[in-house]
């Protein structure tokens, strides 16, 4: 099992149950404004730092969830949300994981007795979850693909500019010569012209093609 999965996967559990914790206490429950003012500021400051402002970002959302009525909560949608950033963020298979966790933790809540209302948010969370792993597997194929193409691009600049145009502008120098010299007979010497014209515009093309390309890249 990958290190950054099982990392992420322990931050997860372990914010969602000290969220969980926090609210179910009869004391610190009391605090949960302040909490989230603190988690907001850390969250202000860490932006530069993917892993910490995820986890915090989890945290605000489980805390306004919890503190509120868990699956009866006007949050709740929220939890849409969390699903595709952890996918995104982290790996498509935390959005999973998280919903198990959250469901587990709804179904403790609820003392497993649910109302329909809280049937339908627990269904809909549920029926999201392969929504956000889908949509986080074919973000990272998107960004493979396209480290795909810059690499790509890059080899195609080095070709043109080591290989392809050295090797024409030697090509259009012996032509030169040949139709400098007028040693051939005419015929000849004429489809040398048009080669060599055809060359030109060879050496044109792949100028042309250097610069777009460099402009795709930038």
């Amino acid at each position: 099992m990958p290190l950054n999965l099982i990392a992420h996967t322990s931050l997860i559990t372990l914010a969602t149950g000290l969220i969980y914790a926090w609210t179910t206490n009869p004391i610190l429950s009391n605090y949960n404004l302040q909490l989230a003012a603190v988690l907001a500021i850390i969250y202000f400051f860490t932006k530069k730092l993917p892993l910490v402002t995820t986890t915090i970002f989890l945290s605000l959302i489980l805390l306004m969830i919890f503190s509120t009525g868990y699956l009866t909560s006007p949050f709740f949608f929220l939890l849409d949300i969390l699903l595709f950033t952890l996918a995104l963020f982290f790996e498509p298979i935390q959005a999973l994981i998280t919903s198990l966790i959250l469901t587990l933790v709804f179904l403790i809540s609820s003392k497993l007795s649910l109302n329909t209302s809280q049937l339908i948010n627990l269904a809909s969370l549920l029926l999201i979850t392969p929504l956000a792993v889908i949509f986080g597997k074919k973000f990272i194929e998107n960004q493979k693909n396209q480290d795909s193409i810059s690499k790509e691009e890059t080899n195609t600049l080095l070709w043109i500019a080591t290989k392809a145009k050295p090797s024409l502008t030697e090509v259009l120098e012996t032509t030169s010569q040949i139709i400098g010299s007028n040693l051939l007979p005419f015929r000849l010497q004429e489809k040398i012209k048009k080669a060599h014209k055809d060359l030109i515009d060879l050496h044109k093309s792949a100028n042309n093609l250097e610069i777009e390309i460099d402009k795709e890249t930038d």
